[in-house]
């Protein structure tokens, strides 16, 4: 008999910024995914404390929640595991203040 492993998927976050009051939603710019196999694609879910428009000022972790299939040549999931994640960070700026005199 034989094993066909599982074929494992590396995916980086990318730094990431955002002003105070604004939302960040993540998107394949977000990360790098290598590992996976005959030109397929995939799409990766990634989240953060810092994405919503309340998160106060300040760096905030980008973590890893899902793959899934996406994309011109979608993966079938059950053939793919997690190898590494490498979690980077998304800072919160202040947001500009105007005053008017």
């Amino acid at each position: 008999t034989y094993t066909i492993a599982r074929a494992p998927l590396n995916i980086s976050a990318i730094d990431q910024s955002k002003i105070y009051g604004d939302t960040l939603t993540f998107d394949s710019a977000d990360y790098t995914i290598t590992g996976l196999k005959h030109n397929q694609t995939a799409v990766v879910n990634l989240t953060s404390a810092g994405a919503a428009d309340t998160a106060p000022v300040g760096p905030y972790a980008i973590n890893f929640v899902s793959f899934a299939a996406g994309g011109a040549t979608p993966i079938n999931p059950a053939n793919y595991i997690l190898g590494t994640y490498t979690s980077k960070i998304l800072t919160v700026t202040p947001a500009p203040l105007t005053v008017t005199i």
